[in-house]
């Protein structure tokens, strides 16, 4: 055990889950990834909490390749603090263009709390692990409007496959995906290709991409280095990330 929470390791794996956080982390040779499917914390305040449900980060050879934007500041700036603890600032799927739990005007130290309910399980095994998510927070809009996230990883093929669903096929969805634009080389179709690996979405829908995303790694500095795409779809959305082990 690691501070008393379920810890799994052997020559193949390490795997920690903080269940009751909601983070889950796994490591295996240059892989590192988190994913976080937490309750918003101080009794459902949120004071501190982003709307960060079913995001991941991943690095590879200890560089970020999917990231988190950070905080950037508290009071002076309150549109740019509700915008890097926003739905669309993580690398999940934001429904409607609301946030998963919405702000309180003027007030911004916490948030409603509309996420009641939510799921998740992790298995490993020596090829990697299969993780199953879900949250409720869209459900005010809709009771199809509860989000599931799969995310596999096959170590073998330095391989993500992750795929989002929801009930709903009418109301708008649109995944994010925050990349350091340093990292994208082009893009061909459905397929962006990294300088280390490439990722393919399975989709007919229309894919948009913001350049000079801003993220900030220390409280008052925002570095505009990153690109946000964004995925729209119907009710499910499959995609895959393949990492290779070229230089």
């Amino acid at each position: 055990e690691w501070n008393g929470k379920k810890y799994y390791s052997n020559k193949y794996n390490q795997c920690v889950s903080f269940d009751e956080a909601g983070i889950y982390i796994y490591k295996r040779g240059d892989i590192y990834i988190l994913i976080s499917n937490g309750p918003n914390g101080q009794n459902g305040n949120g004071g501190h909490a982003h709307n960060d449900k079913l995001s991941f980060i991943i690095k590879y050879k200890e560089e970020e390749i999917f990231i988190d934007p950070g905080t950037f500041l508290y009071t002076p700036f309150p549109e740019e603090r509700n915008k890097f603890r926003s739905t669309k600032s993580h690398n999940t799927v934001c429904v409607n263009d609301e946030e998963q739990n919405r702000f309180v005007e003027n007030y911004l130290f916490g948030t409603i709390e509309d996420c009641k309910e939510r799921t998740n399980k992790i298995i490993t095994n020596e090829n990697g692990f299969t993780f199953v998510g879900s949250h409720d927070s869209y459900k005010r809009i809709n009771k199809n409007l509860v989000h599931q996230r799969e995310i596999k990883f096959d170590y073998k093929k330095l391989r993500f496959e992750i795929k989002d669903l929801f009930k709903d096929k009418k109301v708008k969805k649109e995944a994010t995906l925050i990349i350091p634009s340093k990292k994208i080389r082009n893009r061909e179709g459905n397929t962006f290709n990294l300088d280390v690996g490439k990722i393919t979405f399975e989709t007919n829908k229309e894919i948009d991409v913001i350049k000079k995303i801003g993220i900030s790694q220390e409280y008052g500095v925002v570095q505009k280095t990153c690109t946000k795409i964004l995925v729209r779809f119907e009710n499910i959305l499959n995609f895959s990330i393949d990492l290779d082990t070229s230089e």
